[in-house]
């Protein structure tokens, strides 16, 4: 099953035993994934326990006919309900007028506005995989709900973004600390650590990876100085001789002829006595500056 299946199912075995919260519960997944016809809302997802928490709370608290159509996809079970005859209810839900809105007497409570945005979240709500991305979304086709969910989640710090997509208008939340925090305020507590045990392996993976393309940066760079200076030293080598170099010169010079493969630090630790990596490193540049001296004044000698 994908996270988002079994967040989901965490989700759903929260116990709701205020019926407050049942029905402000009962309104996040219809006003934001519910269809109406006529008196009738439809509802449809691919979780049984979602589908089971809906009909069974619609039973509890409406007297409504609830009816459900199962049909079988390439990959999951579609489930579609169907409620008819509740006038209570669509009042409830905000679902009575043309235009979906919320209705804020059953959202006074800050229990109750949990319980809705947790509704929400198993009507039209995602979470990606952390092993993947760090994205959480909550869709919805009301458009009349869209700043009024916005500010909701704005009164527990939850800042979401919005888009348009496929005649959706969509809720959606990038960064590990904001989904954490949006995890836990739906109460799905074992999905919030095991998102915290992947961020935290992610972010200890990402660490080892930049420190091994450090690593291999510094080799690369480290092989690109021996190669500046041996070709150096072997033009010095060539004319002069190493050593007819100035004294302060010489000794670095027949030391790194000797180990190529050795760094700045290393090279200065080989010294007697030893010498600091800027010492080094000025010391070869200035041998580079000769050899380059030498190279002109061979060019000049042959024009």
């Amino acid at each position: 099953m994908s996270f988002a299946y079994n967040t989901k199912t965490e989700v759903c075995a929260i116990p709701t035993e205020d019926k407050h919260c049942k029905k402000a519960l009962v309104a996040g997944m219809l006003a934001i994934a519910g269809s109406k016809s006529g008196d009738v809302v439809k509802f449809s997802t691919e979780n049984i326990r979602v589908k089971d928490l809906l009909v069974g709370l619609v039973g509890d608290l409406y007297k409504a006919k609830v009816e459900v159509v199962a049909s079988e996809r390439m990959r999951a079970t579609l489930f579609g309900i169907e409620i008819s005859n509740s006038k209570e209810m669509l009042e409830d839900i905000g679902m009575d007028t043309i235009a979906v809105h919320f209705n804020y007497d059953i959202l006074k409570r800050d229990c109750c506005k949990r319980a809705f945005i947790r509704g929400a979240f198993l009507g039209g709500g995602s979470v990606t995989d952390p092993t993947k991305s760090y994205h959480m979304e909550i869709s919805t086709k009301h458009l009349t709900i869209r700043d009024e969910f916005l500010r909701l989640l704005m009164r527990f710090g939850i800042k979401a973004k919005n888009m348009e997509r496929n005649g959706y208008h969509v809720f959606y939340i990038k960064g590990s600390e904001k989904i954490q925090d949006m995890l836990a305020l739906i109460g799905a507590n074992r999905t919030t650590l095991k998102f915290v045990e992947v961020k935290i392996n992610n972010e200890v993976r990402n660490n080892v990876n930049r420190r091994q393309n450090c690593e291999l940066a510094n080799m690369d760079k480290t092989a690109a100085a021996a190669s500046e200076h041996k070709k150096a030293l072997d033009k010095i080598n060539t004319t002069i001789g190493i050593d007819f170099l100035p004294p302060d010169l010489e000794p670095i010079a027949w030391t790194r002829l000797e180990n190529m493969e050795a760094t700045m630090s290393e090279l200065g630790g080989m010294l007697d006595p030893p010498i600091t990596k800027s010492a080094v490193s000025r010391k070869l540049k200035k041998i580079i500056e000769i050899a380059k001296t030498l190279e002109q004044n061979e060019d000049n000698r042959e024009y």
